[in-house]
């Protein structure tokens, strides 16, 4: 289980770091050490969660005040981007889940794949969210 542990987590670690853009650079500058690893790995998803839903406030702010002439079509596109939403948070989940799927649940190595994932995902979303011609 400890290789198990390391390679697992070196994987992804490595992935982390050589993602291309617009991935972020996870946790580079805290060496190899598991626990400083997965407590970035958490503060990295916290962060990002952060930042996915204020950019999506924000989507619906921008909406608000670029449809205020017609209401009713802007509250339509802001229902098709929360259904969207929605449907992408399903997506990211399932993802995640694959990616850690062979990593023993409950194992630090479990959380800080599935950390790093959706972190990763959030991002990609804050750059998709970002880049909406309304």
């Amino acid at each position: 289980m400890t290789i198990r542990f390391v390679l697992t987590l070196s994987f992804f670690v490595s992935y982390a770091c050589y993602a291309e853009s617009p991935q972020p650079v996870f946790c580079s500058d805290i060496g190899t050490d598991s626990q400083g690893i997965y407590e970035c790995s958490k503060r990295k998803n916290t962060d990002a969660d952060i930042q996915l839903n204020s950019t999506y406030k924000a989507l619906n702010n921008k909406i608000d005040t670029e449809y205020k002439i017609d209401p009713m079509l802007g509250a339509s596109l802001k229902e098709h981007i929360k259904k969207s939403q929605r449907a992408w948070i399903i997506l990211r989940n399932e993802n995640c889940a694959i990616e850690s799927f062979m990593v023993d649940p409950g194992t630090q190595a479990f959380e800080t794949t599935k950390n790093f994932c959706m972190a990763r995902q959030s991002i990609e979303r804050i750059h998709y969210l970002n880049d909406l011609k309304l």
